[in-house]
């Protein structure tokens, strides 16, 4: 009988151990282009943040290739931070994970401490 009533105290306690540790932090790395200094910072949330000193150019314009089939979705080209400076990535056809599905551009978005790319991602 005793050992019954120390179960539900080890599990509960198993659970609490399970769940407290799972807030997960992000790493924020400040690259600056005119240096090569990195900084890297601790943030909550999921995934790396890059946040770039330098502006962005503008975005090219694309000619898309034939379209492979009637389920393709074009997801444009976008500018990438490599090393120092900015590299195009180009578009892309690719068939949506599900139907109805729309993609949602990548994009730039200014900051306080500077430019933060916005991963692209399905609807």
């Amino acid at each position: 009988m005793k050992k019954r009533v120390w179960i539900p105290v080890f599990l509960t306690a198993g659970l609490m151990v399970t769940t407290t540790g799972c807030a997960s932090n992000r790493r924020v790395v400040v690259r600056e282009p005119a240096s090569k200094v990195v900084v890297v910072k601790d943030a909550p949330g999921p995934g790396t943040v890059v946040v770039v000193k330098k502006r962005p150019p503008s975005a090219r314009r694309e000619a898309r290739p034939h379209r492979p089939s009637s389920r393709h979705v074009w997801i444009p080209g976008h500018w990438e931070w490599r090393g120092n400076r900015y590299v195009w990535k180009s578009g892309h056809w690719v068939v949506p994970p599900r139907a109805g599905a729309v993609w949602a551009p990548g994009h730039w978005k200014q900051s306080r401490g500077g430019w933060i790319f916005v991963a692209g991602h399905w609807r």
